[in-house]
């Protein structure tokens, strides 16, 4: 007898993740679920109490698992998924899965391997990206076999959270093709060393990304560390100011509100400031003599400054100044730490799936 993939035996799915991008795919495994396509679904989590995954799956009528390698029976599930879960799984749980386990991974691997693929894809210029469904391999993360591999044009626009929703529904296509033909899925599978794409690693961010580094950073740079980080810590620099009353100051502020500008006019130093009142933008200097325009600063304990009040507080008196000075960036500030951007024409889109 032929087997087809809607003969085969509904699988016992263990989902392991903890935020968005592994809600996304609950919610799509559970109408997988719903259907009968799927024998049995549960959580394991290494998140907090309160993670998106787990109230996700309370509401779902669930059961979750706080993860715990020993003392779990997970020979009661088939397979393993992985999406977005940040713990190493070591060899003594996957040979406990008869089917072992499978990865959705945010990105074109070997490019961007690690636990912020998505920050790093934006913070270089990658004009695309993509998901690669992998096996989960004791050796290492995300170095195992690819099953399957989609590519996904960017505008240049995306934010994380709009490219983690984008990827999240690319990686659900890719996980439901993968599960439904999995021995086919196998047997297509490639080596990453075979694959295209250049090894790089996306290590865990931390808030020195979100620092803007007004001598080091271009226009175009600032505008992807605010598209990247921007949603998780605040942007923070210095402002140094003065007068003919006082002396030269210094304190720490931050930045909110950036847009794109285009003003056709150099700025003459980093860190300068200009105040359009039109647009009720400060425009900040950049190192390419672009600028940067952002809505209001907030200097350490004090009020938010809109663009005209900053104009008529810093910049009001006669002979007083102001300037932003940079804090170094945890990315772009590291000596010669930006990699090769995947340009429109790099490579054709891959698929490893028969």
């Amino acid at each position: 007898m032929v087997i087809t993939a809607s003969s085969r035996a509904a699988l016992r799915v263990l989902l392991l993740g903890s935020d968005q991008f592994t809600s996304i795919h609950l919610l799509r495994l559970f109408e997988m679920f719903q259907v009968g396509r799927l024998a049995r679904l549960e959580l394991m989590t290494a998140g907090p109490s309160q993670c998106p995954a787990r109230r996700l799956a309370t509401q779902l009528s669930l059961p979750v698992h706080a993860w715990q390698p020993t003392g779990f029976q997970f020979d009661q599930f088939d397979i393993g998924v992985v999406a977005s879960f940040g713990r190493f799984i070591p060899a003594s749980v996957l040979h406990q899965w008869p089917l072992g386990a499978i990865n959705v991974h945010p990105s074109l691997l070997p490019r961007w391997r690690g636990s912020a693929p998505i920050l790093y894809t934006i913070l270089a210029g990658d004009a695309f990206t993509g998901v690669s469904i992998t096996e989960v391999s004791a050796s290492g993360f995300d170095k195992g076999g690819v099953l399957l591999q989609r590519r996904l044009e960017l505008a240049g626009d995306e934010t994380a959270p709009m490219l983690v929703d984008r990827l999240a529904g690319l990686g659900c296509d890719c996980l439901e093709a993968t599960l439904d033909d999995l021995p086919a899925a196998r047997r297509a599978a490639v080596s990453q060393a075979d694959l295209p794409y250049a090894r790089s690693l996306a290590k865990r961010p931390d808030p020195t990304f979100a620092h803007l580094d007004w001598s080091r950073m271009s226009a175009g740079q600032v505008d992807r560390t605010v598209r990247a980080v921007g949603h998780a810590w605040p942007l923070r620099c210095r402002i140094e100011f003065g007068g003919t009353r006082h002396g030269r100051r210094e304190a720490p502020v931050t930045l909110a509100g950036h847009r794109r500008v285009n003003l056709g006019q150099a700025s003459e130093l980093p860190g300068q400031i200009r105040v359009d009142l039109d647009s009720g933008l400060m425009l900040i200097g950049c190192s390419d003599g672009g600028w940067a325009g952002f809505t209001s600063l907030t200097r350490a304990g004090k009020p938010k400054l809109t663009a005209s009040e900053m104009r008529n507080g810093y910049l009001a008196s006669r002979g007083s100044w102001a300037r932003l000075i940079g804090l170094p960036n945890g990315y772009f500030s590291a000596p010669a730490r930006e990699p090769v951007t995947l340009a429109k024409n790099d490579n054709a889109e891959v698929s490893y799936s028969s």
